[in-house]
């Protein structure tokens, strides 16, 4: 069995894209300010589940999606499958079969909450905020656009020229060209223009889920790992996948717990070649 050091742990196991990130972009500011990092290092989100093919774009470059790969701002992600995305702070990101979309914007504000931005094309997603994150998602659409924050669970659908919200759990805003509208916990509602009122709100029925609703509600849910208290804080978001693959061993010389892999070869290294492999 491998062992890795726990001074190398938060470098070896963070997202595999912060290995290829570049520093931090400092924003342009006034010179009686302090210069500003509008982007966090966890500026990027990981393929957390993948069934069927999926295709990234990354400025000209398109190549197939896979688990592990890093999806970070401008990529487009095109899928004929069904698939999750996980981002730095835990919430996760569900898109069906025939979605296109673009992750637009990750970053941190001046305030310290960080700012998810999704563009849907066509297709659905739902989503799901990290349970401890504090964390604001936007989802803009042809016909409008859909934003909610902590601990929320809400889908978003564009297809034959509707957008469609529905509302799983806490409350969501909808805005358009002429109105605006909060959606609250088993609430959905239709567009067909950016000019429709959004007066039509209904309530659904949480028995009578359709094939991806019930596909991605056990894939976003967010279980705490037995190892929690273990993991160091900037790596908790994937203590699931790593109590799955290794085991948290107390280490006296660090009076620690270090992280040791399972079933892998002498040689391994996490992420190795820009791709998690055993």
């Amino acid at each position: 069995m491998v062992s890795i050091d726990c001074k190398s742990i938060p470098l070896a196991l963070l997202l595999p894209a912060a290995i290829f990130a570049a520093p931090p972009v400092l924003a342009q500011v006034d010179d009686e300010q302090d210069e500003y990092a509008g982007e966090s290092a966890d500026r990027y989100a990981q393929v957390r589940v993948l069934e069927g093919e999926a295709t990234i774009r990354k400025g000209d470059v398109e190549e197939a999606l896979g688990t592990g790969t890093p999806v970070g701002e401008g990529d487009v992600v095109e899928s004929r499958g069904r698939g999750v995305l996980q981002l730095g702070d835990g919430s996760r990101v569900a898109f069906d079969a025939g979605t296109r979309f673009t992750v637009a914007a990750l970053f941190m504000d001046r305030q310290g909450e960080r700012q998810v931005l999704l563009t849907l094309e066509t297709g659905r997603l739902r989503i799901s905020v990290g349970n401890e994150a504090d964390t604001r998602v936007r989802v803009d659409s042809p016909l409008g656009s859909v934003s909610f924050g902590e601990k929320a669970n809400v889908a978003v659908g564009m297809e034959r020229h509707s957008l469609e919200v529905k509302v799983f759990s806490t409350r969501a805003s909808v805005r358009t060209q002429e109105d605006q509208a909060t959606l609250g916990a088993g609430e959905w509602l239709r567009l067909n223009s950016p000019k429709d009122s959004l007066n039509r709100i209904r309530d659904f029925n949480t028995y009578d889920l359709d094939d991806f609703e019930k596909w991605s509600g056990p894939r976003l849910a967010q279980r705490r790992s037995p190892d929690l208290d273990r993991v160091p804080e900037e790596i908790r978001p994937y203590a699931e996948e790593l109590s799955g693959n290794g085991d948290w061993i107390y280490v006296d010389e660090t009076q620690s717990y270090c992280w040791r892999p399972r079933g892998v070869s002498q040689d391994w290294r996490p992420y190795w070649r820009g791709r998690p492999v055993a």
